[in-house]
């Protein structure tokens, strides 16, 4: 146990990094596990609510491993299977708000023309990547492996972020057209509110994108400055500055193992558990009970979960002649 505290890693510094990690990452797991647990019974029978499922339990396994390197077991390749389920959430992320916005710019070739191809060949790069580096008997930090990981990670979550801006500026052109059309031109109140529902909706979206954008793009720094700047066989521990105690290598490298695995995370639980929480109350099973009606970011989640129903005006009174 503890394998940042051991004899054979006397740092002070160090200690406290896998210990600090360790935590952090021990607390996410069990918030996860009863998250997961909380969400299963209404995914179940409730379709469009298994990929927020599929993207906590991704998170707990992430966590899971993170945990287990830091405060068990002195094994590099734990951070493989962390890392892939990084990429796999990238990948689900980019699916299902691509999937949204090719529906919301009316281009549904390209859902399974040029983003399902994309993705599959993504996922099929870094699975096979993974299996490279558990072949393979030494994987340190100057495994070629963790550069091609996470380069197919970053160049997925860059462009989706990229594809989404332009997305968002198209939405918030249309919606300015609808504000300002003359009134006989067929624009009714009900779809100028869901467009400015789905611009909000796209808003919430695009930061899960930049931070999966962001989190990326870090690892990819972190792997190309190991790649191309640490030259020989330098030892991983000190990767940065190799100052006396350790302080300014291990604090760099703290920030950097929670900018890259437990921080996306968090923003993870909060986007597809916390925000459409009120999917998973059981409460909800009655349409009667308008309990959520307040609650603004529940309204704006309300277009990615449910199709607009057409409502069904009454019937204007007839007579008949005597």
């Amino acid at each position: 146990m503890l394998p940042y505290c051991s004899s054979y890693a006397p740092d002070v510094w160090l200690c406290l990094r896998g210990l600090t990690v360790g935590t952090m990452s021990l607390w996410t797991t069990v918030a996860c596990v009863y998250l997961v647990a909380c969400m299963l019974p209404v995914s179940l029978s409730v379709p469009h609510l298994r990929a927020n499922v599929a993207m906590v339990t991704l998170a707990g396994l992430e966590m899971f491993l993170v945990l287990v390197r830091s405060l068990w077991l002195d094994a590099p390749k734990l951070m493989i299977g962390a890392k892939y389920c990084r990429g796999m959430q990238v990948s689900i992320s980019c699916w299902l708000y691509g999937t949204m916005a090719c529906e919301i710019t009316n281009r549904r070739l390209w859902t399974y023309g040029l983003l399902a191809p994309v993705l599959i060949g993504v996922t099929v790069l870094m699975t096979a990547n993974v299996v490279v580096m558990l072949d393979d008997p030494i994987v340190d930090c100057h495994h070629s492996s963790w550069l091609v990981m996470s380069l197919a990670s970053a160049s997925l979550a860059v462009s989706f972020a990229l594809s989404g801006s332009v997305v968002l500026k198209e939405i918030r052109a249309a919606k300015t057209i609808q504000r300002h059309a003359p009134k006989g031109l067929g624009t009714t109140p009900a779809e100028l509110e869901r467009s400015y529902q789905q611009l909000w909706l796209l808003i919430m979206v695009l930061s899960m994108a930049k931070t999966n954008m962001i989190s990326s793009v870090l690892q990819l720094l972190y792997d190309l400055y190991i790649t191309y700047l640490v030259t020989g066989d330098q030892n991983c521990t000190k990767l940065f500055y190799d100052d006396d105690d350790g302080a300014i290598e291990q604090i760099i490298r703290f920030l950097i193992a929670v900018g890259s695995f437990v921080y996306p995370e968090w923003v993870t639980l909060y986007v597809f558990y916390w925000i459409p929480r009120h999917q998973f109350s059981t409460q909800l099973d009655v349409p009667e009970l308008d309990i959520v009606s307040d609650d603004d970011t529940y309204q704006l989640y309300q277009p990615l979960v449910t199709s607009p129903r057409p409502a069904i005006a009454p019937r204007a009174p007839t007579s008949h002649p005597a």
